[in-house]
C-alpha cells in the first residue's frame, strides 16, 4: 500500500484542497484512500470500497481518486488485455480488447455509479481507428 497517497488524499479531504486527483496503483491502496475520503452525502466509503475494489480494480487500466469540492473516482478503461492491472476475469494475453469487452466494463462501472448514488457518471471517449471508444469514467458525488 502507498502510504504517501493515502496521506495525499487525507489531506486533501481535511481541506488542503477542493480540487484534486491522485492516481492510485493498487487495490489495497485505492481501499485506503476512499476509506479516508469517508462518508460525504451519498458518497458510502465502504460501500464504494465492496463495488469498485477488490477483484474488479483488477480489471480497469487504473484509478484516480479526489475531489472537485465533492467525492470523484476517475477509472480508466483498457484497450488491450495487458493494460489491465491484474486481468482479474477473461482480460488475460496481449490483444485489442473487444468493442462488447469495453462495453461491459464500463456498463459496470455506471452500474456500480447507480448503486452508490453518484450524482454524476461521465464517460468519455476517444478517437481509436475513427471509432469513438471509452477510455474514462468519471464518477462525481455532490
Amino acid at each position: 500500500m502507498d502510504q504517501n497517497t493515502v496521506e495525499f488524499v487525507r489531506r486533501g479531504y481535511a481541506g488542503a484542497s477542493l480540487d484534486f486527483t491522485v492516481d492510485v496503483r493498487d487495490a489495497e491502496t485505492f481501499a485506503a484512500c476512499v476509506r479516508a475520503i469517508g462518508d460525504h452525502g451519498d458518497f458510502r466509503a465502504e460501500q464504494v470500497v465492496h463495488l469498485l475494489g477488490g477483484d474488479v480494480f483488477g480489471d480497469y487500466m487504473g484509478y484516480a481518486v479526489g475531489r472537485d469540492h465533492s467525492p470523484l473516482i476517475v477509472v480508466g478503461v483498457p484497450f488491450w488485455t495487458h493494460q489491465a492491472r491484474s486481468g482479474a476475469h477473461d482480460l488475460r494475453g496481449h490483444r485489442r480488447l473487444l468493442p462488447q469487452e469495453r462495453a461491459g466494463l464500463v456498463d459496470r462501472v455506471r452500474r456500480a455509479g447507480a448503486a452508490l448514488g453518484a450524482d454524476r457518471v461521465t464517460v468519455f471517449t476517444s478517437e481509436l481507428e475513427g471509432v469513438n471508444v471509452p477510455h474514462r469514467v468519471r464518477l462525481w458525488w455532490s
